[in-house]
């Protein structure tokens, strides 16, 4: 994803009366373009500023709304800085495109509100009389919309916008992504199977279908020397408890995966991993880490799922950290604790210490492949977490988002299995119940730091449901 900065279109709005009649006079006037300027300055720190100065009439909001658009902005931010009349902005929803997300700020020049307010002083401040309109005519024109509230002098209030600003651009980022299925869903768990006109319609991405004849082909280009030296870069980092030949075999396979991410110019790939055909042409799946796909921001789930791998393109975009593809395995209501992890190829920047991975065997396929398999074994490091989930919803996508601490782990908790022991913020009891009620299924996504609330405005932008947990 992108790390240029958002594109803001800014719609500062003001009734043209008091410019025709000044009356209120020059200076009046001119401390509303002071007020412009700085609005302007602040926003310019972290956003590219599309602004065509402030808006009167309907002709200079048609004027600005065309700008906007041929810029491409990511956000539509809408402040009436003073009291203003609802036409011009009605005349600009006309020409807002519906995917375009929106932010209503009711503004206040004032730091603190003067206990004595001249009548100019008082026209000043009536910028929430104008927010307050407009709101209803956003509600009217079946837009929707969040809100900011505050003063030009809140750090916290722009660094909101700034917030508003990077969820919307990975909302439009989203709609030009790539996700690719290899070869299908698993039949076996239901939660796995999507809507792809849904997903797409709402979401956004485009889901490619590869077949297992693709990365076959795929694998089968990559010379041996690729192999050779992919193969002596992990001699060289990693333990290896696994055949030469199995070592060799996996490594093709896992090259061939990212010349798939390649190829098909992917931005995430679900794979399921335990389909007949893979492991009868590759001779095991692919499990070892590729630099070249997560290094370019992607993302890998496994199983077909590709609900949970759109949540980790979602919490990847958002957050530029590794996101883990993980399984709720079981739980200990003593520790109050979760059990969490999976097997294939995981991003291995979540590991605890990089140094004591192993290449191991393929716990679930090394007696039933013609190899072993070659698979990296790690524990997570300790720290805050962020789990998402995206579930189909019925009539709509909802995220299931909670947060958790990964513990420190003395040794290891489970043989074959990549894995972190997470402790919610509520007990375990409690979290699983509210999970089940929402829906959630066994697979989540996981970073590390706190980010529910940049989740939550990126369910409000993106118009799905949300159930936080915790």
């Amino acid at each position: 994803m992108e790390a240029s900065k958002p594109k803001i279109g800014l719609a500062i709005m003001a009734n043209e009366w008091f410019w025709k009649y000044k009356m209120f006079g020059s200076d009046f006037l001119e401390l509303i373009n002071r007020d412009v300027e700085y609005i302007n300055s602040k926003l310019s720190e972290f956003a590219e500023v599309i602004t065509t100065g402030i808006i009167l009439n309907e002709e200079q909001a048609l004027e600005a709304i065309k700008e906007i658009k041929n810029m491409d902005a990511d956000l539509l931010l809408i402040c009436p800085i003073i009291w203003t009349s609802d036409i011009p902005l009605i005349e600009m929803l006309r020409e807002t495109p519906k995917d375009i997300p929106i932010i209503l700020w009711f503004y206040s020049p004032y730091e603190k509100l003067p206990s004595r307010l001249s009548v100019s002083d008082f026209i000043r401040a009536t910028g929430s009389v104008g927010a307050l309109q407009f709101s209803n005519v956003l509600k009217r024109e079946g837009r929707n919309f969040s809100v900011v509230v505050g003063t030009k002098y809140e750090e916290s209030l722009f660094k909101e916008i700034h917030t508003y600003a990077r969820v919307a651009r990975t909302v439009k980022e989203l709609r030009k992504s790539r996700l690719g299925l290899l070869p299908w869903r698993y039949p076996d768990i239901a939660n796995t199977w999507c809507d792809e006109f849904k997903l797409t319609t709402r979401l956004g991405p485009k889901i490619i279908r590869i077949p297992v004849t693709e990365l076959f082909r795929a694998s089968q280009s990559i010379s041996r020397e690729e192999v050779n030296l992919f193969i002596n870069q992990l001699k060289e980092n990693f333990e290896v408890k696994v055949s030469d030949r199995s070592l060799y075999v996996s490594a093709r396979a896992s090259l061939g995966l990212a010349k798939i991410f390649n190829d098909y110019r992917l931005n995430a790939i679900a794979i399921q991993d335990l389909d007949d055909e893979l492991h009868s042409l590759l001779k095991t799946r692919p499990c070892l880490y590729v630099p070249s796909i997560f290094e370019r921001g992607g993302v890998v789930g496994m199983e077909g799922d590709v609900h949970t791998t759109m949540a980790m393109l979602i919490l990847r975009g958002l957050t530029g950290q590794p996101v883990l593809f993980a399984e709720v395995y079981t739980f200990d209501k003593s520790e109050n604790v979760i059990l969490m992890g999976h097997t294939t190829m995981l991003d291995i920047n979540v590991a605890k210490n990089p140094k004591e991975i192993k290449i191991i065997a393929d716990c679930e396929y090394e007696k039933f492949d013609e190899v072993e398999g070659a698979y990296m074994y790690f524990t997570c490091r300790e720290g805050v977490v962020t789990m998402l989930s995206l579930i189909d919803d019925i009539e709509n996508y909802k995220l299931i988002i909670s947060k958790g601490e990964s513990t420190p782990i003395d040794g290891v908790r489970t043989e074959g299995y990549s894995h972190l022991l997470v402790r919610p913020t509520i007990q375990v009891e409690e979290f699983l119940k509210e999970a089940a009620k929402a829906g959630a299924g066994q697979h989540w996504a996981i970073t590390y730091g706190d980010h529910v609330s940049i989740l939550e405005k990126f369910a409000e932008l993106a118009g799905l449901n949300k159930t936080v947990i915790g």
